[in-house]
């Protein structure tokens, strides 16, 4: 069976592989490194290659294609982009065979059916489509975006 890797960047992101037929196989959040505000890259880096030696027949790997947000200010803008770039390079590195997707946060929750770009939304419709998942938190939301 060929495998999909779906990653929710930035500090507290996560990484998810599902089987092509939609079914969850596992969901894993990004860590931040301790006292930063910084993504952890050695955890990221321990969690790429437990799902690359885990479940090595990938079929695509994709990552949402973030922007700055001027709301955020610019410390916040530039964490995000850090760990965004951080994470791409990873899966770039890891994968770098494996055809890769950049997709924006608008078409994939259209996709998915979420009409308000909302955290606890698109947690309630991760609960829909995988209730099996592991999503009992409020603080879940990174890992049912990814």
């Amino acid at each position: 069976m060929r495998y999909v890797i779906a990653c929710d960047p930035g500090v507290t992101g996560a990484i998810a592989w599902l089987s092509e037929d939609g079914s969850i196989y596992g969901v894993r959040k990004v860590q931040q490194a301790k006292g930063t505000k910084g993504l952890h890259v050695q955890n990221a880096v321990d969690l790429l290659y437990e799902i690359h030696s885990d479940k090595p027949d990938i079929a695509v790997w994709g990552i949402e294609d973030v922007h700055a947000i001027p709301k955020f200010g610019s410390m916040s803008s530039f964490v995000l982009g850090h760990a965004c770039g951080a994470l791409y390079a990873l899966l770039y590195v890891a994968l770098s065979t494996t055809p890769s997707v950049r997709i924006k946060p608008k078409v994939w929750q259209k996709a998915v059916g979420i009409t308000k770009a909302d955290k606890a939304v698109s947690l309630q419709r991760a609960r829909e489509l995988f209730p099996l998942a592991v999503l009992s938190r409020k603080s879940d939301h990174d890992k049912a975006e990814a």
